[in-house]
């Protein structure tokens, strides 16, 4: 492949079928804007057929790694949010209980003397482990103008509310926590948990459910991320 061609700084199509190309040049990584590759599959022998198969993510991705000897990164940072009565840290304790590695806990104060408690386990996954860093953040009201400096947008989010304070209970959270959410991160994923469900009737679930929809739907948020 001439050297000119990985230098097109706009290059999005790469048509190489029929050629006599046996292997991609790792400097193909550096082609950010490549979004279709057309090749002849059963002539290449470098990357390997599971590699290209994988498509043009798949392909830079291990191009970049060969050719800048990187190694895949797998940690992930979760953070949590709630008030106290949400029951936050017995989450984070049966996500620990079903890691595969023993869960390693940050010794520290109390929650109600800190603004959070960090911890992290490892969750093992069909191919990788995956290193979870906890961000346990305090319910109490004194904390909350604080903790905001404190969240990243690199992280997935848990949002816990206890369900029996109804719908002002919600109201009153949730908006907060999603706005907080977005000044970070527009596109950071978003789980949101309702705890003690089962002192709930079905009517009163289906209304919450209404209601969150539309606080989303309110928050600017893309919904495919919550």
């Amino acid at each position: 492949l001439p050297a000119w061609v990985l230098e097109l700084p706009t290059l999005g199509v790469l048509d190489i079928r029929g050629t006599p190309l046996t292997h991609l040049p790792k400097e193909l990584a550096n082609c950010s804007e490549l979004l279709t590759l057309r090749l002849d599959l059963d002539r290449f022998t470098y990357p390997q057929k599971r590699v290209l198969e994988a498509g043009v993510s798949g392909i830079r991705d291990h191009l970049y790694r060969e050719l800048y000897h990187t190694v895949p990164y797998y940690h992930m940072g979760l953070v949590v949010l709630g008030e106290c009565s949400a029951d936050k840290t017995d989450l984070i304790n049966c996500l620990q209980d079903q890691s595969n590695v023993k869960a390693a806990r940050k010794p520290g104060p109390s929650a109600q003397k800190t603004p959070f408690r960090a911890s992290n386990f490892t969750l093992k996954g069909a191919r990788h482990e995956v290193v979870f860093h906890v961000t346990d953040f305090a319910g109490e009201e004194v904390f909350l103008n604080i903790n905001p400096w404190f969240r990243t947008g690199r992280a997935v989010y848990f949002a816990l509310w206890n369900v029996k304070k109804g719908q002002q209970g919600l109201i009153k959270k949730l908006p907060q926590w999603l706005f907080s959410i977005r000044s970070r991160s527009s596109s950071a994923p978003i789980v949101l948990i309702g705890t003690h469900c089962e002192d709930c009737s079905k009517d009163d679930l289906q209304r919450l459910e209404e209601m969150i929809r539309l606080l989303i739907d309110k928050s600017a948020l893309p919904k495919e991320n919550v």
